[in-house]
């Protein structure tokens, strides 16, 4: 099985897996870690992570335009 299986077992893995990750990179409040986090797919409708990051990164930080750039298009998207 692939690591994109859709088998129920598989996937509640994977889901698990994520859940760890995302609450470890949040808690260690690493800033690379959140950027490499938030550019995943399934992290992409993700608030808490995106406010988080933003906070974190300051103002003259290039990395905060993506995070802005991905913030407008799942707000677009949801508004569809």
């Amino acid at each position: 099985m692939s690591p994109r299986s859709e088998s129920p077992a598989i996937r509640d893995e994977r889901e698990d897996l994520y859940v760890l990750l995302r609450r470890t990179v949040l808690t260690r409040g690493d800033t690379h870690a959140m950027c490499r986090l938030a550019a995943t797919p399934e992290s992409a409708s993700d608030e808490e992570l995106t406010d988080r990051l933003l906070k974190a990164l300051p103002r003259t930080d290039p990395r905060r335009a993506a995070v802005l750039y991905g913030r407008s298009h799942v707000a677009r998207d949801a508004d569809r």
